[in-house]
């Protein structure tokens, strides 16, 4: 037996803005149905199906946060400096062995924390022979 489902403007259904944001909740209740059809011989109605898909959407929308992600930075060691003249250089590097492509950058400070000198470097490798 086929259904037909009209989304009307009045009702609680998002407007066409949002509808491409729910269709993946449709798809997934649609499997949830075929699965209690297949495994418990039960099965929802198409309206009902559409309406467990908004408060799904909903319920995930609800429970995103909108604070920027945090970043995790190494933990800072206690560094033992033995001199004032002493310089302090943190590195960090990247390689990609699929292009050869590898980046460095670095930051020189005092013992103080006062920048004295930074720079990064990119480059493309090429195949020994």
């Amino acid at each position: 037996m086929g259904h037909n489902i009209y989304l009307h403007r009045k009702s609680s259904i998002p407007t066409n803005s949002l509808i491409h944001i729910l269709f993946p909740w449709i798809c997934w209740g649609l499997w949830i149905n075929r699965n209690l059809h297949t495994f418990e011989n039960k099965q929802i109605t198409p309206p009902e199906v559409i309406s467990k898909a908004i408060a799904l959407l909903l319920e995930w929308e609800s429970a995103q946060t909108t604070q920027p992600p945090s970043y995790h930075t190494a933990p800072q060691l206690p560094l033992q400096i033995s001199s004032p003249s002493t310089i302090i250089c943190n590195t960090d590097a990247v390689w990609c062995k699929e292009t050869r492509e590898a980046g460095l950058a670095w930051i020189f400070t005092s013992p103080t924390g006062r920048e004295i000198n930074r720079g990064c470097v990119y480059e493309t490798l090429l195949d020994q022979q």
